[in-house]
């Protein structure tokens, strides 16, 4: 179970890396940009991201609290 547990909190912060370089992308982007559909893409993409990471969260503390591993992180 603590692999599984290592695993998904590996997955998590590749997503949470992922996240942090769309929103550097996004910074560096034109204004007229940000009123695309293509900055809306973006966007959709990066809340998608969000959710992801939370439920990867939810399931690591429901995990860990279930299998007694709150110490593992």
């Amino acid at each position: 179970m603590k692999a599984n547990l290592i695993k998904l909190n590996n997955i998590k912060e590749k997503l949470q890396d992922k996240f942090e370089a769309m929103e550097w992308a996004m910074d560096e982007r034109s204004e007229k940009w940000h009123e695309s559909e293509a900055a809306q893409i973006h966007d959709d993409k990066m809340t998608a991201i969000e959710n992801a990471i939370d439920s990867i969260d939810n399931a690591i503390d429901e995990l860990s609290s279930e299998f007694n591993l709150e110490d593992l992180f």
